[in-house]
């Protein structure tokens, strides 16, 4: 379920990840960072190098320099993933 803190996990994965709420991956910009990290739409992510991310403000304010190669985990069909990001500035 989508809120405007963003999408409700589903309970299971609310008890295994111990959070609530995931940033769902709507469209992917071939050639960008998130494709290159291997982020597929559906993703929720859920984590940025180990803090929750519940909703888009929690993700804005974490993509900086300083996150390079750190870990992203997502929710991918129903299963738990760990990717390297890298971020970088918007042209």
């Amino acid at each position: 379920m989508l809120t405007p803190d963003g999408f409700l996990l589903p309970p299971r994965m609310q008890q295994k990840l111990g959070i609530e709420r995931g940033v769902e991956v709507v469209d992917i910009v071939p050639g960008s960072p998130a494709e290159r990290a291997g982020l597929r739409p559906e993703d929720l992510i859920v984590r940025l190098d180990g803090d929750p991310v519940g909703g888009p403000n929690d993700l804005q304010r974490t993509m900086v320099a300083a996150l390079i190669g750190r870990q992203v985990v997502v929710v991918r069909g129903g299963e738990v993933v760990e990717l390297s990001l890298v971020p970088v500035e918007l042209s």
